[in-house]
C-alpha cells in the first residue's frame, strides 16, 4: 500500500462507516420525519452496555467447524462497542482468524454501524436497525449483499444468525444458519 499502515487503512474505513455511508444512505430516505420511527439512543446503548464481557459459540468458517470466542467492551467515551473475536479450529486448536469488530448507533440516520476488520485482510463494514433486543445488518459481498443479525436471548444468551447472500432483503424469520451465544464471563 505504499506507506499505507494497516492502522491508517483501518481509520479511513472507520470514518467511512460512521461519515460517508450515512450521508448516503441519509440521501436515500423516503420517509418524513414525522413517519420514520425512531430508536432511542439511550435504548440502544442500554442495549449494547448488555453485549459486555466475554462470549463462546461454536460456528462454521471456511467449511470448518470453529470455537469462537468475542469479549466485548465499551470504547471512545463510551461510544463505540468494541469486540475481540478469536476463532480456533475445533479440532487442533490453533486459531483460524481474528476480527477486531465495533458497533454505533449514528444517531444523524438512526443506524446501527457495525465494522469489522478481519486477520485474512478483509474489512467489512454493515450498516443496520435495531428493533426487540436484536440487530439486523446488511453488507455488500461479492454474491450480493451479506445479512445477518444478533439477538439478544437473556443476559447470558445471544443468538447469531446467518442469511444467504442475496440482492434481496431476507425473510428475518428464516435464517440460513444460527448459532447459541453463551456468555462464559
Amino acid at each position: 500500500m505504499g506507506g499505507w499502515t494497516m492502522r491508517k487503512f483501518a481509520l479511513i474505513c472507520l470514518m467511512a462507516a460512521l461519515f460517508i455511508q450515512p450521508v448516503i444512505c441519509f440521501g436515500e430516505e423516503t420517509e418524513t420525519k414525522e413517519e420514520k420511527q425512531v430508536t432511542n439512543t439511550e435504548e440502544v446503548k442500554a442495549f449494547f452496555d448488555k453485549f459486555v464481557g466475554k462470549w463462546q459459540f461454536e460456528e462454521m468458517y471456511n467449511d470448518q467447524p470453529v470455537i469462537s470466542t468475542v469479549e466485548f467492551r465499551r470504547v471512545l467515551d463510551d461510544k463505540f462497542l468494541e469486540g475481540k473475536l478469536v476463532s480456533k479450529s475445533k479440532d487442533e486448536g490453533k486459531v483460524v482468524i481474528e476480527k477486531k469488530i465495533y458497533f454505533n448507533h449514528n444517531e444523524f440516520v438512526n443506524k446501527i454501524i457495525f465494522l469489522s476488520l478481519e486477520s485474512d485482510g478483509w474489512i467489512r463494514q454493515y450498516i443496520g436497525d435495531y428493533e426487540d433486543n436484536t440487530v439486523k445488518l446488511q453488507g455488500g459481498s461479492p454474491q450480493g449483499m451479506d445479512f445477518f443479525t444478533w439477538k439478544l436471548v437473556s443476559d447470558d444468551e445471544m443468538a447469531k444468525s446467518y442469511y444467504k447472500p442475496s440482492t434481496k432483503f431476507p425473510d428475518w424469520d428464516k435464517p440460513d444458519k444460527t448459532y447459541t451465544v453463551k456468555r462464559i464471563k
